[in-house]
């Protein structure tokens, strides 16, 4: 069994927190290559602090090391979330966020931080399912990790748990982030486009008018069906925002 960090070091979080990454990660005395095939040593350290350079092949370390660096690492990625945070994360909140921050470096892109500075702690919950994805080095395509489903699993959850005797927010479980179709984002996106079209229409009509109109008379002169150009016009914006949300989603952070 792999032993915990040192608990009598100054962690920036709590220690049930630090054991979330240090299980994750694994502890590791001499440097291997991850399942993205990036040198690796310690805690899950690619460039231990201090150390000024990449980890490279060969490289040692003891166990007093690699604690110091989890506990440099951990203290960085811990300001550096309570920096970007608007609304002040409770103890675990920040532990959990912190173990993302320390493992991925997006981690300022996405929902999960979004949703915790909205104030929706649920829907930050469920983004940290969306963050499950490695780059596979021989393909370079974005793979799903088993391991990092789990781990992103126990990020949740802990995010989830309430400091001291806070009630614990009422849910049976975290739903699953939904799909692009049924996203919440999406189709609060839809009806706001769809809101900003009837707000165009009814405050501006004269110029909606105008434009429909020159574009029926050049659709015309080209010979060309002008309320089939209009819904062209329509489909190519509705195609570009759902490729960005698709491109959203596939990067992890969606």
């Amino acid at each position: 069994m792999t032993p915990l960090p040192n608990p009598n070091f100054p962690w920036p979080i709590l220690m049930e927190g630090v054991a979330l990454v240090a299980e994750a990660e694994d502890l590791r005395l001499v440097a291997y290559q991850c399942q993205a095939d990036v040198w690796t040593i310690g805690w899950g350290e690619t460039e231990p602090p201090g150390a000024g350079r990449p980890v490279q092949p060969g490289d040692t370390c003891t166990k007093e090391q690699a604690d110091q660096w989890l506990c440099a690492g951990l203290k960085e990625r811990a300001d550096l979330v309570r920096e970007a945070c608007t609304v002040p994360p409770s103890q675990h909140e920040l532990a959990a966020m912190t173990s993302l921050a320390y493992n991925y470096g997006g981690w300022k892109k996405s929902s999960v931080l979004r949703a915790h500075n909205a104030g929706d702690k649920l829907a930050a919950a469920r983004a940290f399912g969306l963050v499950n994805k490695f780059t596979d080095p021989k393909t370079h395509e974005l793979v799903v990790s088993r391991g990092l489903t789990a781990r992103r699993a126990r990020e949740s959850a802990f995010y989830l748990t309430p400091d001291g005797n806070v009630p614990r927010l009422s849910v049976q479980a975290v739903e699953a982030e939904s799909t692009l179709v049924k996203s919440p984002i999406s189709q609060a996106g839809t009806v706001t486009v769809l809101g900003g079209v009837l707000t165009t229409v009814t405050q501006y009509s004269d110029q909606v008018k105008n434009v429909a109109k020159d574009v029926s008379e050049f659709a015309v002169s080209m010979h060309i069906n002008p309320g089939l150009v209009l819904g062209l016009m329509l489909i190519g914006a509705g195609l570009v925002s759902v490729y960005w949300r698709w491109k959203q989603r596939r990067g992890g952070w969606a």
